[in-house]
């Protein structure tokens, strides 16, 4: 069992039970605790591959072209801003320093965003950074530019805090068309699925012990579906985020694994209005779902 307490916002990290997210092709977790810093690579790139390369090498090329690119087209637009010449602006952009410089931070910064401090680490000099360019263009009356340096570094501050979130949350985000993904021995035969239950639910108190039970009555699958849930069913969903949403920030999540032929899919109920929510049916009460969220 996975003894890393995960990401509160990032429902997929708090299931005890997932290797690398559900997906071993694109995720390693070699500590069995936390998605490795080759996950973290490779989600900041989207699992794009090239030249043949492995996907974390693929990464590490990304990444170091994208921050030259980056470094360059700044030094370009800060030039402009600043009011130099043509010819200024041209050699700022070509720069081989600042490019330089450039890629060995878009790689150093996809390793470095792998982990907590380096993330911080890189928050505070992406602030700090832009800050103090912004003041310094600020004092020489460059309102424009100082404008551009300080919302630079706060975009690249939140960029910096967004990527982990992308890794852990990458699998799951198009659950409804992965591979069906169980605990048993036939894992195409189940799939597992997530339940919101808020705070102040009736079905809350049991959510925290990993119960979910109808409310009860004959109301339809259809019923249901469009909001009578005095029915025999539970509504799960294949998407983590959905579950987080319904059981917002004080609520809780569960996780089970569910035989498909025991689901009705809310999508194979005629009449049945598409909610984008990718919801499941399940007749009955459930006793042994995971808590991976509360």
């Amino acid at each position: 069992m996975d003894s890393d307490e995960g990401d509160s916002e990032s429902p997929g990290s708090l299931h005890k039970y997932l290797y690398a997210g559900s997906d071993p092709v694109n995720n390693t977790d070699r500590s069995g605790h936390d998605f490795d810093l080759g996950s973290t690579l490779v989600a900041s790139t989207g699992g794009v591959t090239i030249f043949g390369m492995s996907a974390i090498q693929s990464a590490v090329v990304i990444n170091g072209v994208v921050g030259a690119l980056i470094a360059s087209s700044t030094a370009g637009i800060g030039a402009y801003l600043e009011g130099q010449s043509p010819d200024q602006i041209e050699d700022a952009t070509g720069n081989l320093y600042n490019i330089a410089i450039g890629t060995l931070v878009g790689i150093a910064g996809g390793f470095a965003g792998a982990y907590r401090v380096g993330r911080f680490v890189l928050t505070v000099l992406a602030i700090g950074g832009g800050g103090y360019q912004a003041s310094q263009e600020y004092k020489a009356g460059n309102i424009g530019a100082a404008f551009y340096y300080g919302t630079l570094g706060l975009l690249a501050a939140g960029l910096i805090n967004l990527v982990p979130s992308l890794a852990k949350n990458a699998a799951f985000l198009g659950a409804p068309d992965a591979p069906p993904v169980g605990l048993g021995s036939s894992p195409t035969d189940e799939i597992v699925l997530f339940r919101g239950v808020a705070k102040g639910h009736p079905g809350y108190d049991n959510a925290l012990q990993g119960i979910a039970n109808p409310r009860g009555g004959s109301e339809s699958a259809l019923g249901h579906i469009t909001g009578n849930t005095d029915s025999p069913y539970t509504s799960w969903t294949s998407d983590p985020s959905v579950a987080a949403r319904f059981a917002k920030s004080d609520g809780v999540v569960l996780s089970r694994a569910f035989r498909l032929s025991d689901l009705l899919p809310s999508s194979s109920v005629p009449g049945a209005p598409d909610y984008g929510e990718s919801e499941y049916l399940f007749k009955g009460s459930v006793s042994d779902a995971i808590v991976v969220k509360k």
